[in-house]
């Protein structure tokens, strides 16, 4: 035969497991609240800028696009307000000091946090490629229908 366990033995195991299960739980529930408010919460950039009625800016409201020579890759967008770009297709016609954004593509960020959007941008007919390297939350992609000002790094 074996040994008589004592029927208030039996339930002060299970008193602990369950007191044990309870702490662990709560100490989840914690973790999780504490995770949740140390997340940053700054509202985030939208993707695309607003374009008013017209879908046309005045020239004071317009951005302004800086283009860097393909192979280069200038500072992040939105440190000086200036949106940073590389030429990837095309040449930039002599003279050019606006174009209307017609495309906005593969926005996905990298590891930094940093999108490399490629738009494409007409001149006057010209169109070229630039790749738009930006941070989603505080700088807007370049939006399709808005007119913007250039610049050559």
């Amino acid at each position: 035969m074996g040994r008589q366990v004592h029927p208030h033995a039996r339930r002060r195991s299970i008193v602990w497991i369950v007191a044990g299960a309870g702490v662990v739980v709560l100490v989840v529930v914690l973790a999780g609240v504490w995770w949740s408010s140390s997340v940053s919460t700054a509202p985030a950039a939208p993707h695309f800028v607003s374009l008013g009625e017209t879908d046309k800016q005045a020239t004071a409201g317009q951005r302004t696009v800086v283009i860097a020579q393909a192979g280069t890759r200038p500072t992040v967008s939105g440190r000086d307000g200036r949106l940073m770009t590389t030429l990837l297709e095309g040449k930039m016609p002599a003279g050019a000091t606006q174009a209307v954004v017609r495309t906005d593509t593969n926005c996905a960020p990298d590891a930094q946090g940093v999108s490399h959007c490629q738009n494409q941008l007409d001149i006057g007919g010209t169109l070229i490629t630039v790749q738009h390297h930006h941070k989603m939350s505080t700088t807007p992609c370049l939006t399709p229908g808005e007119t913007v000002t250039l610049a050559q790094a």
